[in-house]
């Protein structure tokens, strides 16, 4: 039995040295530990990156210190049907922006911005797009399964309260960063990013891929 799929879209970035990273997170390596040119019998890489890098989950343990974990997070919050909205903000998402959007219980919400050309530029940029407490308050109370954005926080950068991501933790509504919809059209999808079963995690890369 085979499966097609009218769309497929990777909306993961590329791990690699090239790739920003948020300040203070852990710097990329991959290193060959054993390897078929230098006369071993396989290629095997040596990898130290953080839970956070590129396209990654944070699930409720990430700022609540008894919230749940990547493992004990149900596999079904990491997938489901998804909505690709297109803001054209320059600064920030905020309530205005997103209350009159078809948002209902259950939706995965994909947010495309600006965001997702600053991919294109290595140095991290402090200046990206962000969610609004406000607008996260929304997506509670539309009781949304999972918010992502597309570039390496939901949250404004060197936020000190970290509202945005607390707001949607604590009602278990996973987020998902780091996705690059720069070539997505909006409209609805079908959406997988699971990450790896980390226990104990508060979060982990995934390969998020949208299917039409």
């Amino acid at each position: 039995m085979s499966f097609k799929f009218k769309e497929l879209h990777d909306i993961a970035v590329s791990i690699s040295s090239e790739l920003p990273i948020y300040p203070g997170d852990t710097q990329i390596e991959m290193n060959p530990l054993v390897s078929i040119d230098k006369g071993d019998s396989v290629n095997i890489l040596e990898l130290k990156l953080g839970s956070h890098t590129g396209t990654h989950v944070d699930v409720p343990r990430h700022f609540i210190q008894d919230g749940k974990s990547l493992d004990e997070v149900r596999l079904e919050q990491f997938c489901g049907r998804a909505k690709v909205y297109y803001l054209p903000v320059q600064e920030k998402i905020d309530r205005v922006n997103i209350t009159d959007l078809d948002i209902r219980t259950g939706d995965i919400i994909l947010f495309k911005t600006r965001n997702s050309d600053l991919w294109e530029i290595q140095e991290f940029q402090k200046d990206f797009v962000y969610l609004t407490v406000e607008a996260a308050e929304v997506l509670v109370r539309k009781k949304v399964k999972a918010v992502g954005i597309d570039y390496l926080s939901i949250e404004k950068f060197n936020s000190k309260s970290h509202l945005t991501h607390t707001t949607l933790l604590k009602n278990e509504i996973i987020i998902l960063e780091g996705i690059n919809l720069k070539n997505i059209a909006p409209g609805e999808y079908f959406l997988c990013f699971f990450p790896l079963k980390l226990k104990g995690a508060d979060g982990s890369p995934v390969r998020a891929v949208l299917f039409k």
